[in-house]
C-alpha cells in the first residue's frame, strides 16, 4: 500500500459523481488511502444530496504526504 494519501476536496455542492470512479480505482488498483478533506470539519452536502464528514481540513494537510 502506498504511503501517501489521495485527498478528495469536498465543499458544499460539489459534484459527488465526478470523483467516484477515480477514487474507487485509486483504492482498488493503486491501494491508496482516500480521505475527504474540507475547509472545515463541518458536514458537507454534495450536489446529489450525499452528506460527507471531512476527516481533515486543508490546513491540516502536509503536501509532502499527499499523492493526489
Amino acid at each position: 500500500m502506498p504511503n501517501k494519501t489521495v485527498c478528495l476536496f469536498v465543499f458544499p455542492g460539489f459534484a459527488d459523481w465526478e470523483a467516484a470512479h477515480a477514487v474507487a480505482e485509486l483504492r482498488r488498483q493503486g491501494g491508496y488511502r482516500v480521505e475527504a478533506v474540507g475547509l472545515s470539519m463541518n458536514l458537507i452536502e454534495s450536489m446529489g444530496g450525499i452528506k460527507i464528514q471531512p476527516s481533515r481540513t486543508l490546513a491540516d494537510i502536509d503536501p509532502n504526504d499527499v499523492a493526489i
